[in-house]
């Protein structure tokens, strides 16, 4: 019975949060295509205090990018995966965010400012020219959740059991078409 009640409490998982990609957009700046989203929701209860505990909350990011063809299966042409990080430091009552994709780590006094901050992402994911004209499918998929430690027999038992973090997707389909005269456009939105 003891070794039932262990288990169920290392299996045990509080959602950290429920969340939603809300106001996506897809553009075409200087030659770049560029990707900005955020997460929206609110923190599950219990998640503030693990937080204000030294607990940090992760928000993983993962974006591939396809291109679509027609007799044969869909190639993935970008993958980038990205993390944001929030820590509270109790000596100094400051929230720490970091953020990966553009290596900055930013400081906050109220939680509720740093989770706006944590949910809002933009991300150039590279030039063009590169890419050649065609249909091309982007996913996204965000994992959210406390950080937990691991035991390793344990850890692998966890997908079994269908304990995992919470996830939000995204899926968006888009064209890409170059100027009557070639080149790289420059500037507008990726029809969709």
């Amino acid at each position: 019975m003891r070794a039932v009640l262990i288990l169920f409490l290392l299996f045990a998982v509080v959602p950290a949060f429920a969340g939603e990609v809300r106001d996506f957009h897809l553009d075409l700046e200087g030659g770049h295509l560029k990707v900005s989203f955020w997460v929206e929701g609110a923190l599950a209860e219990g998640v503030e205090d693990s937080l204000r505990a030294g607990v940090p909350l992760f928000y993983d990011f993962t974006l591939k990018v396809y291109r679509k063809r027609s007799w044969w299966l869909d190639k993935k042409v970008i993958k980038v995966h990205f993390r944001h990080r929030l820590q509270y430091d109790n000596l100094q009552a400051l929230f720490y965010l970091q953020r990966e994709e553009d290596g900055k780590v930013l400081t906050f006094r109220n939680l509720a400012e740093a989770m706006t901050s944590m949910a809002k992402v933009t991300l150039d994911l590279g030039r063009l020219d590169r890419l050649p004209e065609g249909r091309y499918r982007l996913k996204l998929k965000t994992k959210i959740g406390l950080k937990k430690p691991r035991l390793w027999p344990l850890a692998l038992l966890r997908p079994l059991l269908g304990v995992r973090k919470n996830t939000a997707s995204y899926l968006r389909e888009f064209t890409l078409t170059r100027p009557l005269f070639g080149g790289v456009p420059s500037r507008g939105t990726v029809s969709p």
